[in-house]
């Protein structure tokens, strides 16, 4: 197994995630592999126009999977085996900064199946 990816304090917590995501996969928790579409031609769709499609670098992947992993081992860590209640969860992230809150919600939704009631 290779050793993590080094980052910065302000990296530690933070993740990457696409702006778009359909109600089916609320509680779902996506890394972001890629940049804007590689289509672009939908007449209905505004979201992307004007934006390059890119596809982010292994490393980029890999930094987000460890922040994912970091997140998840605090949130086992500080329930140590318990049910958390949501409200609870809620509380715990709008004590965070503001930027880490919506990798922290993603990485706590996906894991609730089985911890939050």
């Amino acid at each position: 197994m290779k050793e993590p990816l080094q980052v910065s304090e302000s990296e530690k917590w933070h993740f990457e995630q696409g702006p778009v995501r359909p109600p089916s996969e609320a509680r779902s928790l996506l890394l972001r592999v890629s940049r804007h579409c590689p289509w672009n031609r939908c007449t209905f769709c505004p979201l992307y126009k004007g934006k390059a499609f890119s596809l982010r670098s292994v490393e980029d992947i890999r930094r987000d999977i460890d922040v994912v992993a970091r997140h998840l081992d605090t949130l086992r860590e500080r329930l140590a085996g318990d049910r958390l209640d949501a409200s609870v969860l809620a509380l715990w992230r709008d004590h965070l900064p503001a930027a880490e809150r919506a990798p922290f919600w993603a990485a706590a939704l996906w894991l609730s199946g089985g911890l939050v009631r």
